[in-house]
């Protein structure tokens, strides 16, 4: 198992052993938390530690992503790197990081979801470690999670009470002939609830046109956001 993969590995698990991996102003996003420096984030997730069943890395110059399982669910951790060590985290789970939600002040805002078709923001050029030869690859993934259906499309199984869902590609990267991708769904409520809801979905992409995909929904976040007040400061 490489050092990164150990390294990420502890990190779910909570272990003191990832604490020298992560520099002291690192930021965590995901599972209903948002936590600033590394003992507040090693912190909740050793109060979250679970066993761990598969593990697979795909691992880029700036970037890696690690995906796995436990009992309740697929995880997925996303890595901002810099010389070797972790700047940033996302993280992506059935069960929430906190038992309290991070409070917030919401600013009203619309990324595009005044318009009535799905869309997808993503820009190549702001990925500089996604190879010329997978940029089609991310294209079909985004286009298949709004515009597909049935058991292939996780997508519309997670926006129960959402409409007008637009997709921003945060992070995607290649490694060798694998692709990982984050994204962040932004939708409109539409369960009689004011507000904007928006939660991650990453993927490991080892094929052409989406097909072999692991997809992973932050459905700790996404029930989260639906259980949260809107609460706008104007």
């Amino acid at each position: 198992m490489s050092e990164l993969k150990e390294t990420l590995r502890d990190v779910i698990s909570g272990a003191g052993t990832a604490c020298a991996a992560l520099l002291h102003n690192c930021r965590l996003e995901g599972a209903g938390a948002r936590a600033y420096g590394r003992e507040e984030i090693l912190y909740l997730f050793r109060n979250a530690r679970g066993s761990l069943d598969w593990v697979q890395l795909v691992e880029g110059k700036r970037c890696a992503a690690l995906f796995t399982s436990d009992a309740s669910g697929p995880i997925a951790m996303f890595a901002d790197l810099y010389e070797g060590r972790i700047t940033r985290l996302w993280y992506l789970a059935s069960t929430a990081l906190a038992a309290a939600p991070a409070q917030r002040i919401d600013v009203p805002f619309d990324p595009a979801v005044g318009e009535t078709e799905p869309g997808v923001a993503f820009d190549p050029a702001d990925h500089p470690d996604l190879q010329a030869a997978h940029v089609a690859r991310v294209h079909s993934w985004s286009a298949g999670l709004l515009e597909g259906d049935g058991d292939e499309a996780p997508l519309p199984r997670v926006v129960a009470g959402l409409s007008r869902p637009r997709l921003g590609v945060l992070r995607a990267f290649s490694s060798g002939d694998l692709v990982a991708v984050l994204a962040m769904l932004n939708a409109q409520r539409d369960d009689g609830r004011a507000g904007i809801a928006q939660f991650l979905i990453a993927a490991r992409l080892t094929a052409e046109h989406g097909s072999g995909a692991t997809t992973v929904v932050d459905e700790a976040g996404r029930q989260t956001e639906l259980a949260r007040t809107w609460r706008p400061a104007l």
